[in-house]
């Protein structure tokens, strides 16, 4: 990853079969270089790297919900994330 990467928090639907009616998602912390769009959680195309990922879960109403909790846990990662990559770069 380059100097300039970014880190972002990234959700798509999840399948789930069709006797279920709530919403699932899958939540994902990716580092991202400059140039790249993110279309999908993946690591398969150029510039992108997934860094934690939370597959399959259940969209609530409630702060409570495992979306909601998986997702504030990711937007806590995200400033160690960056603290640590400036860190990184400093030290080379």
């Amino acid at each position: 990853m380059s100097a300039a990467v970014r880190f972002v928090i990234r959700t798509s639907a999840a399948s789930v079969p069709s006797n279920v009616k709530a919403p699932y998602v899958h939540i994902a912390v990716m580092a991202v270089e400059p140039g790249y769009v993110v279309h999908e959680i993946s690591d398969r195309r150029p510039g992108r790297k997934v860094v934690a990922v939370w597959r399959r879960l259940n969209v609530g109403r409630m702060v409570t919900s495992a979306a909601a909790k998986a997702r504030a846990e990711a937007e806590e990662m995200l400033p160690a994330l960056r603290q640590k990559h400036i860190n990184d770069l400093i030290a080379l």
